[in-house]
């Protein structure tokens, strides 16, 4: 009888190691980590949409700056643990064989940046979009091509 409720235990608690998303991977990694998602996509504030994982060392493969400014000329690097680009969502386009990828970077201050990142087959970067840059509640938009 003992047993059971240490095993019912176990198994939440194996579930819940389950959901939670795994950060520091490399970026081929994270495209099999990250769940693939429909569209149109909207996501709730408090949602319990699960998503991907960090990418570290992400540096020479997409942007990684976090704009502190509304002209977008300042920033920080996201290079370090705190503010590392998160995965948010992978997209399969009908049109095409590439993966659209939706990552998030949040610096210590109110900035965020949101990339739309285009991947191919092989998992290479072949185009990014700057998709939204929040600077303490200002939103300013830019496009750019990749490094």
């Amino acid at each position: 009888m003992k047993s059971k409720p240490f095993k019912l235990l176990l198994l939440t608690f194996l579930l819940s190691c389950y959901s939670i998303p795994a950060f520091s991977q490399t970026f081929k990694d994270a495209l099999k980590w990250t769940p693939y998602k429909s569209l149109p996509y909207k996501r709730n504030k408090f949602s319990n949409d699960q998503g991907g994982c960090g990418i570290m060392n992400a540096k020479g493969l997409i942007p990684i700056k976090i704009y502190t400014n509304v002209q977008c000329t300042e920033y920080e690097l996201a290079d370090n643990y705190d503010t590392m680009p998160e995965t948010n969502g992978l997209f399969k386009l009908t049109s095409s064989p590439h993966i659209l990828m939706y990552i998030g970077m949040e610096g210590v201050t109110e900035a965020q940046t949101d990339e739309l990142i285009l991947v191919d087959t092989y998992g290479k970067v072949t185009d990014v979009l700057v998709s939204k840059v929040n600077v303490s509640g200002a939103i300013v938009k830019q496009f750019y091509k990749p490094l």
